[in-house]
């Protein structure tokens, strides 16, 4: 799906002549924080589309502390704790069936504990033990510490593409009014003979999101507090006009 991409025109000076830094307006109201993932040799961080460091991502797995990083001082988002075997690097995770059962309680409670004493901020995945609307929601609802990065890609199979527009209004209008931040992608499928098909973010127009209709949604549903977060850098740019 073909999109057109055009940097928004450029906003209002003030009198010195300088435009506001972005995320500002001339007279200090709170605008929208635009931000991309930026992947180096040893680590993935969230950098705002001005430079400024929002955060780290780090793909351990909750349910084996001894994997996480150190946090220091700043935002740490994580996955949400999966069962099964798993290849982050090529976001592949084993379909295990019956995550949500009773029987893998014990598993989320290990990766609730840990984000409550972490303070961490989760990311869900439609393989994960978080892997849906209403868990997330659940997660939420009553817990003003707890955050979210919305991920509505990653929450997706691929059965689910030739409905993924519902899906992705649906998690927008539900959850996107009470996540953290919001990562903004699109969405293609890979194979391969031994690990079958999974859901992978491609760059934007080349996926089955129609990525306008994605960003009407955001507009529509999607607090201006809520840090969006490209996933790529085709992804970033796109957001610029929502500044």
């Amino acid at each position: 799906m073909a999109i057109g991409l055009s940097r928004p025109a450029a906003g209002p000076c003030n009198q010195s002549g300088r435009r506001p830094a972005r995320g500002h307006t001339e007279w200090g109201k709170r605008l929208r924080v635009l931000a991309k993932f930026v992947s180096g040799a040893d680590t993935t961080v969230i950098k705002s589309l001005d430079g400024s460091r929002l955060g780290a991502f780090c793909t351990a797995n909750l349910i084996d502390t001894g994997m996480l990083p150190e946090k220091g001082g700043e935002p740490l988002v994580c996955w949400s704790g999966w069962l099964g075997d798993s290849d982050p690097g090529e976001g592949w995770f084993e379909s295990v069936p019956g995550q949500w059962l009773p029987s893998s309680r014990a598993a989320w409670d290990q990766v609730c504990r840990v984000a409550d004493q972490q303070r961490l901020i989760l990311r869900p995945h439609a393989r994960h033990l978080l892997s849906d609307g209403p868990g997330c929601l659940n997660w939420l609802r009553g817990n003003e510490g707890r955050r979210l990065l919305l991920d509505p890609v990653a929450m997706l199979e691929p059965g689910m593409l030739p409905d993924a527009e519902d899906h992705v209004s649906r998690l927008l209008m539900t959850v996107g009014p009470l996540a953290w931040g919001l990562v903004v992608s699109d969405v293609g499928v890979r194979e391969t003979p031994q690990r079958g098909r999974w859901c992978v973010p491609v760059p934007a127009g080349s996926g089955s999101i129609d990525m306008n209709r994605f960003l009407e949604l955001i507009g529509k549903f999607v607090p201006e507090t809520c840090v969006l977060v490209g996933q790529n850098e085709l992804a970033a740019a796109l957001l610029e006009p929502l500044a």
